[in-house]
């Protein structure tokens, strides 16, 4: 939901034009601290995952240093920018591999 919010804000005047629903609607006036707000909601998780499955030291390492990437993202994000929104949703892999690699390794 997250980067794909992101990827949304690129069309979001086209969106608004032709009447389509998005995230990036919904999340427009604060897109921000929502965006933040289900970032903690996803670390969280990930956390009680870790703890319930008993996951090594590693995997809360890795996670927090993603979710520190994610977080610097939104913070620096220009949502009325195209190509800083496809820029940030193309960086996402990087985001997506690291939470990948976390589980493998926890």
């Amino acid at each position: 939901l997250l980067y794909d919010t992101i990827y949304a804000f690129q069309d979001i005047n086209d969106d608004l034009k032709i009447g389509v629903k998005s995230s990036a609607i919904a999340f427009s006036k604060h897109p921000k601290f929502i965006l933040n707000s289900l970032n903690i909601l996803t670390l969280i998780l990930l956390i009680y995952l870790g703890y319930k499955e008993e996951f090594e030291p590693w995997f809360f390492v890795i996670i927090s240093g993603g979710f520190l990437i994610a977080f610097t993202q939104i913070i620096f994000a220009d949502f009325k920018s195209p190509e800083n929104c496809l820029r940030l949703f193309k960086q996402a892999v990087f985001f997506e591999l690291l939470i990948a690699i976390a589980i493998l390794i926890g």
